[in-house]
């Protein structure tokens, strides 16, 4: 027969069972393990306490790391039970980075319950609970010192619940959450004390999910959301504050908004957040979105517009939007769409033509405005539209205009006044139109422009070159 510690009761497989199942709480142990081993990637974790799925598990972890695999076998464990082929899948991998293992009942009391004699030296217990912390499960209390308490924390966090709660001292208690944060859950509740739960809150501020809510103070929830703005999910609701909500935004920016109760929401938050970042007008309820809220948010950057409802966007809101960022017009509903409003888009960003391309109120004055702004807005100008006075002040703008001119458009003027303000347009001249006087002056405004010299003309224009250089040296 079995026994097990000092009490000398003997271990049935049930309590064995139950020991187990207790410490592998399917809910909590998932969430446990993602948290000591994948903390980077927990922002991922859906916080609604929906059950985690193996899908939802494999969307998060990346497939091409092999602990990625082992943690869905562990989950699929946890969460959907476990057969033999699954548990041989599982032993098959490499494991050893957990210092934890899912093995039969059967398997850990074979293994360790010698561990119940008396004549069993510490030296052998302390080998065995640094291998394996449910090796403590069969050490009788009376030699169950802190040294050999301590060894099996360091093995794993869940170590703590396999020792008697008269021995969970605060000494032991302070170990093990130094340890690793997440042994508070395994804490008597009378030993949560205020300094425990901030050591384990400064290591990781998602601790707070797992402490009683009439502990949390104001101090601990100060503490938990300056380390991780996203501690906030876990806040009771009553303690979430203006300034508890400011303190998240700091830390992580406005995609806090997502998980701030709305009636939390205040304008005064709104304003904070939104003049910290343009885009957390998409975390602001419809009814809260004021016209100041929203030419707040657009002031800082036109795009805001993105996320204002149609029926919002006033007249003068989409100007402020357009003329702080004339790719603003991309927002704008075809039927407010200008010509005021096109013009004033452009001249603040030439390229924002390509979003009133299909709009009936794009004049040569508009085409003219946005060329001007930006030589490059002339690839979004239609080619019927491209009228020479347009080519000649998109190449005098910047030769490089050239590029976007059809070749059937390249007159001898436009290519002459792009060449001679950029020599280097010569690369997008057609061979057949690259004659002396456009070659001369294309290598006359840059002389790197030599490279794009047909080999018939290369030398000619060398010894020119050449020549005009000995007449200005005498």
């Amino acid at each position: 027969m079995l026994y097990l510690k000092s009490t000398q009761e003997p271990i049935h497989k049930d309590r064995a069972v139950s020991i187990h199942n207790k410490l592998y709480d399917a809910n909590s142990l998932s969430e446990t393990i993602i948290h000591s081993y994948y903390k980077n990637e927990l922002a991922t974790i859906p916080h609604n306490n929906e059950p985690f799925t193996e899908e939802m598990l494999r969307n998060i972890y990346n497939k091409s790391d092999p602990k990625s695999e082992i943690i869905i076998e562990l989950i699929k464990i946890l969460k959907f039970g476990y057969s033999k082929e699954t548990q041989k899948k599982l032993l098959s991998l490499d494991i050893e980075f957990l210092n934890f293992d899912f093995l039969d009942i059967d398997f850990i009391i074979n293994k360790y319950q010698f561990l119940s004699n008396n004549d069993v030296t510490e030296e052998i217990i302390k080998k065995e609970v640094k291998n394996d912390y449910r090796a403590l499960l069969f050490i009788q209390d009376e030699i169950m010192t802190d040294d050999i308490i301590k060894l099996a924390i360091e093995n794993s966090v869940f170590a703590l619940e396999c020792i008697p709660k008269k021995k969970k001292s605060n000494e032991i208690v302070k170990f093990a959450v130094e340890n690793n944060s997440f042994a508070l859950f395994f804490v008597p509740e009378d030993k949560i004390t205020d300094d425990i739960i901030l050591l384990a809150v400064e290591k990781d501020s998602y601790i707070l999910k797992y402490i009683p809510k009439y502990k949390i103070t104001d101090e601990i929830i100060n503490l938990a959301v300056q380390n991780n703005g996203y501690a906030i999910i876990h806040v009771p609701e009553d303690k979430i504050t203006d300034e508890i909500i400011k303190f998240a935004v700091e830390k992580d920016g406005y995609d806090i908004l997502e998980y701030v109760p709305e009636d939390k929401i205040t304008d005064e938050i709104i304003k904070f957040t939104v003049e910290k970042d343009y885009n957390a007008l998409m975390h602001v309820p419809e009814y809260k979105m004021t016209d100041e809220i929203i030419k707040l948010a657009v002031e800082k950057n036109g795009c805001a517009l993105q996320y204002v409802p149609n029926n919002k966007k006033s007249e003068e809101i989409i100007i402020l939007a357009v003329q702080n960022n004339g790719c603003a017009l991309e927002y704008v509903p075809k039927e407010r769409m200008t010509k005021t409003i096109i013009e004033l888009a452009v001249q603040n960003n030439g390229c924002a033509l390509k979003h009133a391309l299909d709009s009936d109120k794009i004049t040569e004055v508009i085409i003219e405005l946005a060329v001007q702004n930006d030589y490059s807005a002339l690839r979004f100008v239609p080619e019927h539209k491209m009228s020479n006075a347009i080519l000649k002040l998109a190449v005098q703008n910047n030769g490089q205009a050239l590029r976007f001119i059809p070749k059937e458009k390249m007159t001898k003027e436009i290519l002459k006044l792009a060449v001679q303000n950029y020599g280097n347009a010569l690369s997008f001249v057609p061979e057949k139109e690259k004659t002396e006087e456009i070659i001369r002056l294309a290598v006359q405004n840059n002389g790197e422009a030599l490279r794009y010299v047909p080999e018939k003309y290369k030398m000619k224009l060398l010894n020119l070159m050449s020549r005009t250089g000995d007449a200005a040296a005498s």
